[in-house]
């Protein structure tokens, strides 16, 4: 079975153990390099946590300020996500699409609605102090 042509706004479940362990997460493809190469963040439904090492990462002193790291996701922008779920754009990976897809979990699920949630998230990796610069400059 061929692999699927993977783009930016997708969303597919996969395990991923260098960014969120055993347990299958879903994963929003963000960039699609011209070698097929994804970069992609993963969802997960621990909120608070990732605020709170968004904040801590930012180094904001104060829970009543949102990290500009953290994007929160939801049913409108996609019918994947069915409770609320985090995005923590400090931890992105950038891997050939065969990483994922060649997983026994591997499933691809409704895409994001709007590519402007997308930007938004591109925009949360841009303001990550621990994302590596090729990365930022190359979305």
């Amino acid at each position: 079975m061929p692999n699927p042509g993977l783009e930016a706004g997708d969303v597919f479940l996969a395990t991923n153990l260098a960014l969120c362990g055993e347990n299958p997460h879903y994963h929003i493809v963000v960039h699609k390099t011209d070698d097929d190469k994804i970069l992609v963040v993963y969802t997960t439904k621990e909120i608070d946590k990732v605020k709170f090492r968004c904040r801590s990462r930012e180094k904001i002193k104060f829970d009543y300020i949102e990290p500009d790291t953290a994007i929160i996701v939801n049913n409108t922008h996609s019918e994947t996500f069915t409770l609320e779920s985090a995005i923590d754009c400090n931890k992105v990976q950038l891997k050939p699409i065969s990483f994922f897809t060649d997983k026994q979990e591997f499933k691809l699920y409704a895409p994001i609605k709007n590519l402007a949630t997308i930007e938004i998230i591109k925009q949360g990796i841009k303001h990550s102090p621990i994302v590596e610069p090729a990365i930022k400059k190359m979305i």
